[in-house]
């Protein structure tokens, strides 16, 4: 395992290129979400193309420790799943969003973020966020 995955986040500097490149070529629906949770929208400021270990989340909030996931049409559901589980075995919160519920109700999906910032907010003033634990090394 490489070490700078411990935390979870890794900024190399191919990484750091791959996420720019992912950045450029956002989908659409990837961008109706993006211009409504980016900046100071929401209760957790959030990054796009974010380098969690060997992944990327669509979008992280990386104080609170969420990321966002658009699911398009046209996913792998195994690799998913392996990258869910990743993450959360690093104390993130994934929301796995369909694309076509940000193409019906952008309104309703931007309230799930919302609800979801508010929560881990809420655990991280209370003690119990799985984010403020010493992160478990994944398994390969």
């Amino acid at each position: 395992m490489n070490a700078e995955w411990v935390d979870g986040l890794d900024s190399t500097p191919r990484t750091t290129k791959k996420a720019r490149t992912l950045r450029n070529v956002m989908s659409q629906t990837e961008r109706k979400v993006w211009q409504r949770i980016r900046g100071n929208q929401l209760p957790a400021s959030f990054a796009r193309q974010v380098s969690i270990g060997p992944f990327f989340a669509d979008f992280a909030a990386r104080r609170i420790r969420v990321v966002v996931e658009i699911d398009g049409p046209f996913h792998e559901s195994s690799y998913d799943d392996r990258r869910d589980e990743y993450m959360c075995a690093l104390g993130w919160k994934v929301l796995r969003i369909p694309a076509v519920e940000v193409d019906e109700d952008l309104d309703r999906v931007v309230g799930w973020i919302f609800e979801a910032c508010v929560d881990r907010a809420e655990e991280r003033s209370n003690g119990t966020n799985p984010a403020d634990a010493p992160p478990e090394a994944p398994r390969d």
